[in-house]
């Protein structure tokens, strides 16, 4: 079984209702905001063989939990840097997560994802500056909503597919099905 590590960095923008939502489709209108680090276990089924994702749902207070995140970004496959489109703070913060993740190796596939899309309409000039920011920093852009489930699936589909496409060695038809199995392990502060 192949494993795949994705971690969800950015400020209080709904990091851990996005990974519930991937990962049990679910979505709790209170939520608390994460202790550090947690991990979600989701197992994804091709029909060549069983993909095991870890999800790591990270604390947006880095100085606190400065060594555990850094353990983390270190295994990681996949990083979705993570805004909230109803709040533009959230998106201009997003160069201090760049630097926060600065020293991940080339080979991880990054992926901007602006949250909350059901909750605003994003003015023409706040758009271009989101794709502006996604081009030149070479992300792929996903705009979504855990709570309706806009552009969660598709997101999570796009992270499997790319990561699939790179690591031939453990499944090599980058083009079978993907069918998503209900077996959930969630361990709170990893």
């Amino acid at each position: 079984m192949g494993e795949l590590n994705v971690v969800f960095v950015g400020d209080q923008c709904g990091k851990s209702s996005l990974v519930n939502r991937i990962s049990n489709d679910t979505f709790n209108i209170v939520m608390y905001s994460t202790p550090g680090l947690e991990l979600t276990v989701k197992t994804v089924t091709t029909d060549l063989g069983d993909l095991k994702v870890l999800l790591f749902d990270t604390s947006n207070n880095t100085s606190k939990f400065f060594v555990s995140h850094k353990l983390v970004y270190r295994k990681a496959n996949a990083v979705c840097l993570v805004f909230d489109l109803a709040n533009i703070n959230t998106f201009r913060n997003l160069s201090y997560w760049l630097r926060e993740i600065s020293e991940l190796p080339a080979k991880v596939k990054l992926y901007l994802v602006g949250n909350k899309c059901d909750l605003c309409t994003v003015s023409e000039e706040y758009n271009k500056e989101i794709e502006y920011f996604a081009t030149i920093n070479r992300f792929q852009y996903f705009e979504c909503s855990a709570k309706d489930t806009i552009g969660t699936i598709d997101l999570f589909n796009q992270i499997i597919n790319d990561y699939l496409t790179v690591n031939p060695i453990i499944i090599t038809d980058t083009n079978s099905t993907i069918l998503v199995k209900n077996e959930i392990k969630s361990n709170c502060c990893y």
